[in-house]
């Protein structure tokens, strides 16, 4: 089974991501770090800061310049998938 809804909020996203520790509740877990083509042409390297994600999903660039366009903005999916309840049970 799975759902997608469209993340519409950066403040919503950015505090979500900086919260939520489910998979980096460990002590020696490492934080989020910015990866890919697209992060080293804009310069953004090294651990993730909140603000400057938040800044990023609401389209503002390092630069200060404002890309993309506000009215009905889609941040990104998101998607979860889970098992349908009776193959959860057969686990056990």
């Amino acid at each position: 089974m799975h759902s997608i809804a469209p993340v519409r909020s950066a403040g919503g996203a950015a505090d979500y991501f900086a919260n939520d520790n489910y998979y980096t509740a460990q002590e020696n877990a490492e934080g989020m770090v910015w990866g890919g083509e697209g992060a080293r042409l804009l310069g953004l390297e090294g651990e993730v800061d909140r603000d400057a994600f938040e800044a990023i999903l609401a389209g503002r660039l390092p630069s200060g310049e404002m890309v993309g366009q506000v009215e009905g903005r889609r941040l990104g999916l998101d998607l979860t998938f889970s098992m349908p309840k009776s193959a959860s049970i057969l686990a056990l």
